[in-house]
């Protein structure tokens, strides 16, 4: 094959080879544009138009960082019982709540029947307000409504 092609080659005219050489020079170049540099020129292009928005979610998330830090309650503010903490703040909304005290720093707490979105919301509220975290979560959807009973565990920060 390779004599076969070699032989075809000589074979050729000077002007031959040059016209086949520019042709497969210019082929070759637009094989790479198609399949290289085009694509990824339009992945920079696509990449160039989202860093806006990604910044303005930077600074949205950086703000509200700064903002929980700035919510949460100082080390000398807050009571030593996460217990009582967490009580008071249930009291403060009116929800009750079953807590149970496994330490000081740690408590189970055991929410009725509510609809998914609003014990998230409780959670969510409790963890910010007593600067805690949730260290374990449990949910379970024992009846065929939209209730689910929820058990958690906060644990103090420290």
């Amino acid at each position: 094959m390779d004599k076969k092609l070699i032989l075809w080659w000589r074979t050729r005219t000077q002007r031959e080879r040059l016209i086949l050489l520019v042709w497969g020079s210019v082929m070759l170049l637009l094989f790479l544009w198609l399949a290289v540099l085009s694509p990824l020129n339009q992945r920079v292009q696509q990449l160039e138009k989202r860093i806006p928005q990604l910044e303005s979610k930077f600074n949205e998330l950086r703000y509200r960082s700064a903002e929980r830090a700035a919510t949460r309650p100082k080390a000398g503010k807050a009571s030593q019982d996460l217990r009582s903490d967490l009580f008071r703040l249930l009291a403060d909304k009116k929800i009750s709540a079953e807590l149970r005290a496994i330490s000081n720093t740690r408590v189970e707490i055991r929410l009725p029947e509510l609809s998914l979105a609003e014990a998230i919301d409780v959670l969510q509220m409790l963890r910010q307000e007593s600067g805690a975290r949730i260290s374990v979560f449990n949910l379970r959807n024992e009846k065929t409504g939209s209730a689910v009973n929820i058990i958690a565990e906060f644990e103090s920060r420290q």
